[in-house]
């Protein structure tokens, strides 16, 4: 049996929960959380998301999206408009002061990945990266595998009642 301090998933925990923390303290000194920060980046990227556009691209909940969106919006980091096209659609943009955040906030966190990935080179990065996007491909490949099994089972299960 594997030593519980060394099982792969408990050191992903703790990676993610010490980049999050990290994160925060860096975003809280531009005077955002780590999820406003996020949506003023996506903001910076697309203007015009609506909340559930940017609920989607930082794969957080509709309702984490909207806290994060009326929060910057009442601190006046946002405007949104109605979409001209959809009135239930509301548009987010980026006010002077957002935008000015927004642009010290991505080199911020550029900042306190090179300190998380300081020990590694940049052969080492590059294979990290590669292992987490080859671990994250596998979840949705074998999510998808489940499913064809499952669908596979059923009609095997189905075949074998009509021939009885």
């Amino acid at each position: 049996m594997v030593d519980e301090g060394e099982r792969i998933l408990w050191l992903m925990k703790r990676a993610f929960s010490l980049q999050r923390r990290e994160v925060e303290k860096a975003m809280r000194a531009h005077g955002v959380t780590a999820a406003q920060a996020g949506v003023l980046t996506q903001l910076l990227i697309s203007p015009g998301l609506s909340s559930s556009d940017i609920a989607r691209n930082l794969v957080i909940t509709p309702q984490a999206a909207t806290i994060a969106v009326v929060g910057l919006q009442d601190d006046g980091l946002i405007k949104r408009r109605p979409d001209p096209n959809h009135g239930r659609i509301r548009r987010c943009f980026l006010t002077a002061k957002g935008q000015r955040i927004a642009e010290a906030c991505y080199p911020a966190a550029e900042e306190v990945e090179d300190k998380l990935l300081a020990l590694f080179d940049d052969e080492q990065r590059a294979q990290f990266a590669e292992y987490l996007r080859l671990f994250l491909g596998e979840i949705l490949e074998a999510d998808a595998a489940v499913g064809r099994t499952r669908r596979t089972a059923r009609a095997a299960s189905s075949a074998r009642r009509r021939r009885r």
